[in-house]
C-alpha cells in the first residue's frame, strides 16, 4: 500500500502555507502502479480547528460544521483518491471525528458523547458510499489506553460510549447486504464556515 496525506479532507486547494502545499503536492503526485494494491488514508476532523476558523461558534453551530466536514470532507477525499487510483482499494487505517488528540480536555468539552455518536455515524455513511473503501479502522476504541477511553460515566459505573453501538450497527449493515442512498432535502442551505470549504 501507499499512503495518502488525505489533504482533500481538510486543506483548501488554494492554501499557501508551505507545509500544506507539501501535503497537497503529495496527494497530487499519487498515481497507481503495479507494485501496490491499496492506498491508505487517515481522516480526522479537528473540532478545535473548525471552531477556531468559525470564530468559536455555539455548540449547535459547531455540531453542524462538524457534520459538514464529516460528510463532505470524507466524500471529497475519497472521490479524489478513487479518481487518482481507479484500480486500487482504499484503506482508511485511522479515523475519528474528534481529531488526532481526542484525549485533550478541550475536545471532551467540544464533542460530547452524543455528538460523537452522530459524527461517527455520518463518517461511516460517507465511507459506505464509496465501494473502493475496503478497510476502515475507527481509531478511538483503544481500550488499553485511558487517552482513548471509550466509556462514559453512568449511574452505576461506566457504559460503552454510544459510538461503539453505532459502529456495531453499521458493521452489521455494511456486511449484511444493506444499501444506502443519499437524499438531499429540498430548500436546505449548505453548511458553510468550514474554513476554506
Amino acid at each position: 500500500a501507499v499512503q495518502s496525506a488525505g489533504s482533500a479532507f481538510w486543506i483548501a486547494a488554494n492554501d499557501r502555507r508551505p507545509f500544506m502545499r507539501r501535503l497537497l503536492q503529495w496527494d497530487s503526485d499519487l498515481a497507481p502502479a503495479d507494485w501496490f494494491q491499496a492506498v491508505t488514508v487517515h481522516l480526522y476532523a479537528d473540532p478545535d480547528r473548525i471552531a477556531a476558523e468559525a470564530g468559536n461558534p455555539p455548540v449547535e453551530r459547531l455540531f453542524a460544521l462538524l457534520m459538514g466536514r464529516a460528510d463532505a470532507g470524507v466524500d471529497r477525499v475519497l472521490t479524489d483518491l478513487t479518481h487518482r487510483m481507479p484500480s486500487k482499494e482504499i484503506w482508511i487505517t485511522e479515523w475519528n471525528p474528534q481529531g488526532g488528540s481526542g484525549w485533550q480536555p478541550d475536545h471532551r468539552e467540544l464533542v460530547t458523547p452524543a455528538m460523537n455518536a452522530h459524527l461517527t455515524a455520518r463518517m461511516i455513511l460517507a465511507q459506505l458510499r464509496h465501494p473502493a473503501v475496503t478497510k476502515s479502522l475507527y481509531f478511538m476504541l483503544n481500550f488499553s489506553s485511558p487517552a482513548f477511553q471509550a466509556y462514559v460515566p453512568e449511574a452505576n459505573g461506566f457504559e460503552p460510549m454510544a459510538a461503539a453501538a453505532v459502529l456495531g450497527w453499521f458493521d452489521h449493515a455494511a456486511n449484511g447486504g444493506a444499501t444506502f442512498k443519499r437524499v438531499a432535502a429540498a430548500h436546505e442551505e449548505s453548511i458553510g464556515g468550514l474554513g476554506g470549504f
